[in-house]
């Protein structure tokens, strides 16, 4: 489901008078959003995070309950899924931390396939970037941010996904070599993939 924009934010201001008590009811038997040390911007990011829900269907990629929100930490799935404010006021960002950090979620459900997936994924690059030690989340990434561009694709449309990316590349401190191979080989990733049925329903081909 691709919402425009510019209709994003109409929506964001008609929900906007919505009380947190009606936000809170329609998604708690999905989500739960704790703020950690709350403050400004960890209640606008939690207001976001629930607008998002709102206006997008995301229970399919939604594979853990619990949520916190913290400042000034690096956004983490386990134990606990974490986001932090960085972008409190950019919900097509927020949106991509969201998902990034559920599909992590999502592969740990699916251990034998991500496996078998990140064992295919090093003959089609023997060699990545960092140390050894750190060889495994680069292969892994590969995978969850090839879906979390597919889920992006799925919601935003692959023009706004596409810029979303490239800022990564540009900014992102952990992983940009990821996401440009997500760019360069996303039809190489994407098999081997779909080969591991990694794909979870809604963006199936």
């Amino acid at each position: 489901m691709i919402v425009s924009w510019p209709l994003f934010f109409i929506l964001i201001s008609f929900l906007g008078c919505t009380s947190p008590v009606e936000e809170k009811r329609v998604y708690e038997d999905v989500i739960e959003i704790t703020e950690i040390n709350p403050n400004r911007l960890t209640a606008l990011t939690k207001q976001n995070l629930f607008h998002l829900a709102k206006v997008y269907d995301l229970k399919p990629f939604l594979f853990t309950k619990q949520i916190h929100i913290q400042s000034y930490v690096v956004p983490h799935s386990h134990p606990i899924l974490t986001i932090n404010t960085r972008h409190a006021d950019r919900p097509q960002h927020l949106l991509s931390t969201w998902l990034h950090e559920e599909f992590h979620w999502w592969a740990g459900m699916n251990q034998k396939s991500t496996d078998r997936a990140i064992s295919q994924l090093k003959k089609i690059y023997p060699n990545v970037p960092g140390e050894v030690s750190t060889s495994r989340s680069i292969y892994l990434h590969l995978i969850i941010c090839y879906l979390e561009y597919r889920a992006l694709v799925h919601y935003l449309g692959e023009k706004e996904s596409q810029v979303i990316v490239r800022e990564l590349i540009e900014k992102d401190k952990l992983y940009p070599w990821v996401y440009q191979q997500i760019l360069m080989k996303e039809n190489d990733i994407g098999k081997v993939i779909v080969a591991n049925k990694l794909i979870p329903l809604p963006l199936r081909p």
